[in-house]
């Protein structure tokens, strides 16, 4: 700067603008730096020179925007539990590929349901062809969006594998579908390592990591039932609720009855779904005796008759609708370990003033193997919406969400 016999002062408009001299006499240099930007936008300045009997100078500076360094990368979710599925040759490859899920969660267990906020990945597996009994999951899976697959150990990209996240209330809040990634597992049955990175379709990546045992179950096995034996249930508690047919209406009206017990380590529900006559919901009378038989026609639902136990879908949830039974082994946070949809058989219900006996002899989905539930229960029946207009249309859908395909899990 030449300012020969002036004495000038600089003044920076920003304090982000720093001046190596602010004052002086006469000529000078001056070294103009800045704080670096910390925005991602260009920002501007002024710095103005004034000196005695002189116009006073501006000088313009603009400093570019900061540059963004490389995202880091996430830290794996450490999941908590992982199921998986065996489906055979569920893509029909010729015998030479198995098709096998693994769900894996970050989420805490709860009545055999995943709960509270965390994410929920399903990995869709091509796995060299075996059986049950001997298939194994081991190697290094790259991605496949060949449908059907080509080649084992490769993962169903591009919606087959996908990450659900979840909110503290339990509301799905985003499903994301995995594009590319890599799939790493060690171990051998049961115990496994498995490390998971993909790329999700909305460009983010996600990375997961597990260490334990892994449980297995048959899904080619169509028999839902998990029954090893017969059962004798130890019920200490009746509820009922009347409910509405959504495609008829008439001749009977259909009440869920359930009975539950709480035991040492283990807790019973006995779900059964029986059609009264029309005027029970204001009388309370449900006396008589129901039997199981074959779904009857959408157009009748005769009252004397008990809907068999199915599964039924609500959306993108599976519930259990008509009569089952329902174990949970209340030391491992409530997983169930025991269900079985019951098909046949037949339930009384009596009653002495306020205390109904129920008795039911009821034989599950078994057909080659079929093991009873049979049982009596005497007590109250707490009815929830005695002489009350029903629930809305659709709600004969009954049970909660399905907790597990097998004992254990598919969430």
């Amino acid at each position: 700067m030449r300012a020969q016999n002036v004495t000038w002062t600089a003044h920076p408009a920003d304090k982000w603008v720093h001046l190596s001299a602010s004052t002086g006499d006469g000529d000078a240099v001056i070294t103009v730096s800045a704080t670096p930007n910390p925005e991602q936008t260009e920002r501007r300045s002024t710095l103005q020179i004034t000196g005695d009997a002189v116009d006073p100078v501006e000088i313009r500076i603009l400093q570019r925007a900061s540059q963004p360094g490389p995202s880091p990368e996430p830290e794996p979710v450490v999941m908590a539990r992982v199921e998986g599925y065996w489906a055979g040759d569920y893509w029909e490859t010729g015998g030479r590929l198995d098709d096998l899920y693994l769900v894996m969660t970050d989420r805490s267990i709860l009545n055999g349901k995943p709960q509270g906020a965390g994410s929920i990945l399903s990995l869709d597996l091509n796995i060299p062809a075996a059986t049950f009994a001997t298939f194994d999951i081991a190697g290094s899976y790259a991605p496949s969006t060949a449908l059907p697959p080509t080649q084992a150990h490769t993962f169903n990209a591009d919606e087959v594998t996908y990450v659900a996240t979840y909110d503290a209330a339990n509301n799905r809040t985003a499903q994301r579908y995995a594009t590319t990634g890599a799939v790493e597992i060690k171990g051998e049955r049961p115990l496994y390592r498995i490390d998971v990175s993909l790329t999700l379709d909305d460009g983010t990546a996600f990375l997961a990591t597990y260490e334990g045992s892994i449980p297995f179950f048959d899904d080619t096995n169509p028999v839902l039932s998990t029954l090893t034996g017969d059962c004798r249930p130890d019920l200490t508690a009746a509820t009922g609720t009347f409910l509405i047919h959504t495609d008829h209406a008439g001749s009977s009206l259909p009440l869920l009855l359930e009975l539950t017990g709480s035991h040492e380590q283990r807790a019973e529900h006995l779900q059964l779904l029986l059609n009264v006559t029309p005027d029970a919901q204001q009388t309370g009378r449900i006396e008589g005796t129901y039997r199981l038989t074959e779904t009857p026609s959408p157009s009748d639902y005769p009252a004397g008759t008990a809907l068999p136990g199915t599964l039924a879908s609500t959306g993108d949830e599976l519930v259990f609708d008509g009569c089952w039974y329902l174990c949970y082994n209340t030391a491992r946070e409530e997983q169930l370990s025991d269900m079985a949809p019951l098909q046949q058989g037949q339930i009384t219900v009596s009653r002495t003033e306020e205390v109904y006996t129920i008795d039911y002899a009821l034989t599950d989905d078994n057909a080659s193997q079929p093991h009873s539930v049979a049982g009596r229960y005497i007590g109250a029946v707490t009815f929830t919406n005695l002489d009350e207009p029903g629930p809305e249309p659709g709600d004969v859908t009954t049970g909660g969400q399905l907790a597990p395909w097998k004992p254990g899990g598919h969430w």
